[in-house]
């Protein structure tokens, strides 16, 4: 059974500024692949690499979600980038969610957030009536 063979797109009734920006993604989604390349954390196929499991070791997925100062987790010269899904092994996976927390502790420090989100703020003030005579 022979396909039927699709008839051409009509992109004239599309907006041309959405077009503009569909291509623009398109640019800047290739030049990420291509830095991905470069930096050696995917080859030609998009396949991401990294430091192989050991003999018997666990393989587990993590999506990265690091905290706005950075942008990427380097680990064994292997850069691993901010929003990316990597399947590694039990080590690497430790060490990613280790260094994924320290990051957002880091966060909150530079915020000035109270690292116990349960305790209630205390609003503590002194003035010259409260010292004792």
């Amino acid at each position: 059974m022979a396909k039927k063979a699709r008839p051409p797109i009509d992109y004239s009734d599309i907006d041309p500024e959405i077009m503009k920006q569909a291509r623009e993604r398109a640019i800047r989604k290739k030049a990420d692949m291509l830095a991905a390349r470069e930096l050696g954390i995917a080859d030609d196929e998009d396949v991401v690499k990294g430091p192989l499991p050991q003999k018997g070791e666990k393989k587990f997925t993590i999506t990265l979600d690091l905290a706005p100062h950075s942008n990427r987790l380097i680990i064994d010269s292997v850069h691993y980038l901010h929003g990316g899904t990597y399947t590694v092994g039990q080590r690497v996976y430790d060490t990613m969610r280790e260094m994924i927390h320290r990051g957002w502790e880091h966060q909150r420090e530079i915020d000035g957030k109270d690292s116990n989100t349960y305790r209630t703020q205390s609003n503590l003030r002194l003035s010259p009536n409260d010292v004792a005579a």
